[in-house]
């Protein structure tokens, strides 16, 4: 029971992270066998219990009140721990377990409204398996409690003779301690009947009904019809964001906390198949574009932004001009392809409160089979979505072709789709805040002797002076940060302190270049460091987000040997991916996911993975393709997953129309075959069953031929019945033998000579159990302690005793 009531607290953390009561719920488990079952040191009281339960509800509720939805749920699950607490600390009687029991399953529930990961599937199946076996000895403990008793007051011993107590007090028939194991007894018939129900055959029983309990839990999940989305996938609680935001703030103070939240898997295959199309370098997820710095007066701070929402020119339908359905790959072009599983979000783009930002590497296409709600901004080159508010809380995935990948090295180059305003938009700087940006461009432009060179020239000297000449440091913590106030955080931040993460960096390159008249622009998204080499994808998290610099270059300027797109995708320009973050803190992050932990962790987010697929986003769409249609064929959509629809279905796969038979389309051959063979069968099952009745009605007499063997077979126990009988005690039907030995002990005329028969009773009614029901052969030794215990017996009774009429009712009879 101890280990139920820690499975149910260790199932509630899982979905109350940061929450210290589970652990303490663990701990009075633990302490509360030693102290209060096995040492009997520390009891509370009923009253005193009852009383701290009604604090901790009260308090509870305070706390309950004060929030909504998922603060109102953690708030329960701290009652029900608090109340489970209270319960281990108190006698163990059948109340108090039933409690426990009833609190466990009620945190399970509760939990189960908090979190549903894999981890928690997997302590699910433990759970089911420890609830089964509680349960089972929870009943051989009551029914063992009852029996002892029983024998107890038939020896003339009080019931503290046959249970072991834990404390002075002599224990009564609902309340038995745990000082002893819950079976443990002490001698007597109630010993053997205990041992005989806690055997290996009980265990490996227990095993086979778990083992049945999951595979017809599992059957169940996945046949029987659901609704339209699964139960689990859109939760009705808060999902956790992955917190992405389309602009970038520089004026924050303090350190900056990594998170390892999980925010998507990509994964990259050869076309076609599901061979994992190896990269050279970790590829850049492009999410928002950034082309506008300003001061925010909201926020207090600068902010880099995409193009201002009034700037937005709206077309038709509520859509904007320049947003289109993502295009078609176009037939005999190489692509990769890009399966990528988004994980629940809240979070939409900060400019349009309608579209959630997608991540994909650039550019990308809609494959012809694929049929997905995602659409691209062109002026931005920015791929993205419009869910409804049910859809943002579930996972999303979306299957792209990645054209931009040659021999496993993702390109540098993007194409500009379109000639317009754009790249002159990302020239634009305030040259009051950055006039000494431009000083120091001019100058590392001069010693590198190219300041009327290309605009590749300019930006690889611009790059190489802020990564790669050791002046600057990669740090997330500000805490010991003394910034000018007078000067822009882009101008501190390159002048002074020199520290800062990627978005500085970026920051810092774009206005550099546009000091230049250089069209620059920051694009924000995710870098992963952590690929799966065992099943083939990234697991992409918080601590990948990254800041890079795309550089606008004329079509003359671009060099197409490096290119991996051709040429004719650049008639309007290309932008070029530069990075000028160090590599240092990179390096670092990269060397932490080497080692055997590294692959623990790979298989485990794999495991994850597929619990995902396969139990939380299992909706009526995949159980219709996985389930119905792999067994049943290529049927429409089901009728809002019905069991009528379900069994038409399944009469259709073996020729009944049903939906025919009501448009009055009642014949089809195929369903006349069917008839007929079904009818045949039908025959030929009764005919068989024919043949076999004389075979099994042969098998049915030799068991209870053998049955009657083994009844006669126990010749000591029916010489024992006459002997009893002649004393006048006759063992009623509804007796069991022990029942029947008890009730000749309580009822034994000589009490000087009550304990000489009980024992020797106990010895005659074990050996029949062995006999009886473990089907064991009695040896020599047993057959003369049969002997022995006969001829006891009749020593013990009495030569002149007085009547024992009616002390048993009904005739003897064999032994049942």
């Amino acid at each position: 029971m101890g280990a139920l009531a820690a499975l149910g607290s260790i199932m509630l953390g899982f979905g109350d992270e940061g929450s210290l009561f589970p652990l303490l719920a663990l701990a009075a488990a633990v302490v509360s066998v030693i102290v209060t079952d096995l040492l009997g040191l520390f009891r509370l009281p009923r009253l005193i219990a009852n009383l701290i339960a009604l604090m901790a509800a009260l308090a509870v509720l305070a706390d309950f009140m004060s929030h909504r939805g998922l603060g109102q749920l953690q708030s329960i699950s701290k009652l029900l721990i608090l109340l489970q607490i209270v319960l281990l600390f108190q006698e163990k009687t059948a109340r108090i377990y039933w409690q426990l029991i009833v609190l466990s399953a009620l945190q399970v529930v509760v939990a189960s409204a908090l979190s549903v990961g894999f981890e928690f599937g997997l302590l699910l199946v433990a759970y089911l398996l420890v609830a089964i076996a509680a349960l089972t000895l929870f009943f051989i403990h009551r029914e063992t409690q009852s029996t002892a008793a029983s024998a107890g007051s038939a020896s003339g011993a009080p019931a503290s003779e046959v249970f072991v107590p834990a404390a002075a007090a002599p224990a009564t028939k609902r309340s038995v301690s745990l000082r002893a194991p819950i079976l443990a007894v002490g001698e007597g018939i109630a010993e053997e009947h205990a041992n005989q129900l806690t055997t290996w055959q009980l265990f490996r029983q227990l095993c086979a009904f778990g083992a049945a309990s999951l595979v017809i839990a599992v059957l169940m999940f996945y046949v029987t019809p659901r609704s339209s989305s699964s139960p689990w996938s859109a939760r009705n609680v808060m999902a956790r964001t992955v917190g992405f935001n389309d602009s970038v703030s520089l004026d924050e103070m303090g350190r900056i906390l990594q998170s390892d939240e999980l925010v998507m898997r990509v994964g990259f295959y050869e076309p076609g198949t599901k061979e994992p199309y190896v990269l050279t370098n970790e590829p850049y997820l492009r999410g928002a574009v950034l082309t506008l710095y300003q001061h925010d007066p909201k926020r207090n701070a600068h902010v880099w932004r995409a193009q201002q929402a009034f700037e937005w020119r709206q077309g038709q339908n509520g859509t904007h001009s320049d947003d289109h359905p993502l295009p078609l790959l176009e037939p005999e072009t190489p692509y990769v392809d890009q399966f990528i599983t988004l994980e629940p979000s809240r979070t939409l783009s900060d400019q349009h409160s309608d579209r959630q930002v997608l991540f994909s590497t650039d550019p990308v296409y809609a494959l012809p089979d694929q049929d997905q709600e995602v659409a691209i901004n062109y002026r931005y080159q920015q791929i993205f979505r419009r869910p409804n508010d049910m859809e943002m809380r579930k996972q999303f995935r979306y299957h792209l072709g990645a054209v931009n990948f040659k021999n496993g090295r993702q390109g540098v180059m993007v194409p500009n789709h379109r000639e317009d305003a754009t790249k002159n938009l990302c020239k634009v700087l305030e040259m009051g805040l950055f006039w000494q940006l431009k000083l120091l461009s001019d100058r590392i432009l001069q010693e590198h002797g190219v300041e009327h060179g290309t605009t590749t020239q300019k930006a690889d000297a611009l790059l190489q002076y802020l990564r790669d000449e050791g002046r600057f440091t990669y740090t997330l913590d500000f805490t010991d940060l003394k910034r000018d106030p007078e000067l822009d955080p882009i101008v501190d931040f390159v002048l002074n302190h020199r520290r800062g993460h990627c978005e500085y960096f970026a920051s810092a390159l774009t206005t550099m270049l546009r000091s230049q008249e250089i069209p620059a622009r920051m694009v924000i998204g995710y870098w992963p460091s952590e690929y799966n080499t065992s099943f083939g994808y990234y697991s992409v998290r918080q601590y990948d987000a990254h800041a890079w610099v795309e550089v606008y270059l004329p079509p003359e300027e671009i060099d197409y040997r490096t290119t991996v797109l051709p040429p004719d995708k650049f008639t309007h320009g290309g932008w070029m991916r530069y990075d000028p973050t160090p590599s240092a803190s990179r390096d670092e992050l990269l060397k932490k996911k080497d080692g055997m932990l590294a692959a623990m962790d790979q298989v485990l987010d794999y495991l994850q993975f597929l619990w995902e697929d396969y139990v939380e986003g299992f909706s009526q769409e995949k159980q219709q393709t996985s389930v119905y249609e792999a067994f049943l064929g290529d049927y429409p959509p089901d009728q809002n997953g019905s069991w009528l629809d379900f069994f038409s279905r399944l009469l259709e796969s073996i020729g009944f129309d049903v939906w025919n038979w009501k448009d009055r389309n009642w014949f089809s051959w195929p369903g006349f075959l069917t008839t007929v063979a079904t009818c045949f069968l039908a025959a030929g099952g009764y005919r068989l069953a024919g043949l076999l009745r004389p075979w099994l009605q042969a098998w049915r007499r030799q068991r209870v031929e053998k049955n009657e063997r083994m009844r006669l077979s126990i010749e000591f126990y029916r010489r024992l019945q006459t002997l009893l009988a002649n004393w006048g005690f006759r063992r009623r039907t509804s007796q069991t033998p022990l029942e029947f030995a008890q009730s000749v002990v309580r009822n034994w005329p000589s009490p000087g000579h009550r304990e000489a028969a009980r024992q020797q009773l106990d010895i005659l009614i074990k050996l029949f159990y062995r006999v009886r029901f473990g089907e064991a052969a009695l040896d020599s030794t047993e057959t003369q302690a049969i002997e022995n215990a006969l001829a006891a017996l009749q020593q013990a009774w009495p030569q002149d005793p007085p009547s024992t009429k009616g002390s048993s009712a009904g005739p003897a009879r064999g032994a049942r």
